[in-house]
């Protein structure tokens, strides 16, 4: 045991535990590797040193409360802003690709409705041909109709009748054979 001066334990030597004076109560005794959780030995706090540290006020869990869900919602808005960044981006791309449709079908549509006035002008050229030929067509055989009368009053021989289907076809044959020129 190392001597001891007026109760107080002399300072042991290097890599010799403390010793405690048998009188000394144990909150007396020096904290040994075992009593402060291993390590070095506990060094009791010198004078003027700071406070120990005061637990934390209830506005520390709010905060913090406040924070996790700041964070979770900037994730969550995020999320959305990639999405809706990536929707308006195919939107505009199928927008775009269907306006190039449209201008390619309205070009179609403008080729089409030139071709269509090109055959009502054909169709109308074409009725007043057949206005015409129809009415070339009566003439003709008017002409006809009366050189077959005249063919069958000369047949009959009567002369009479002859000569007044002559006088009546004489036009209607003047006229046909205008047409037929």
């Amino acid at each position: 045991m190392s001597p001891t001066v007026s109760g107080i334990p002399a300072a042991p030597h290097a890599g010799a535990p403390p010793t405690v004076p048998a009188s000394a109560s144990p909150a007396d005794a020096p904290a040994t590797v075992a009593q402060a959780g291993g390590g070095a030995p506990a060094v009791p706090p010198l004078a003027g040193a700071a406070p120990a540290r005061r637990s934390r006020g209830p506005l520390v869990p709010v905060l913090a409360g406040f924070t996790v869900l700041f964070f979770v919602l900037s994730v969550v808005f995020g999320v959305l802003f990639f999405v809706a960044s990536t929707d308006l981006t195919a939107s505009r791309s199928t927008v775009a690709s269907q306006k190039e449709q449209l201008k390619e079908k309205d070009a179609k549509l403008v080729a089409v409705e030139g071709e269509r006035d090109k055959a009502r002008q054909e169709l109308d050229t074409s009725k007043d041909s057949v206005s015409s030929l129809t009415a070339d067509k009566t003439v003709i055989a008017q002409c006809l109709k009366g050189v077959l009368d005249m063919f069958k009053a000369l047949a009959d021989g009567n002369r009479a009748q002859f000569e007044a289907v002559t006088k009546r076809i004489e036009a209607p044959c003047t006229r046909a054979e205008g047409l037929i020129t």
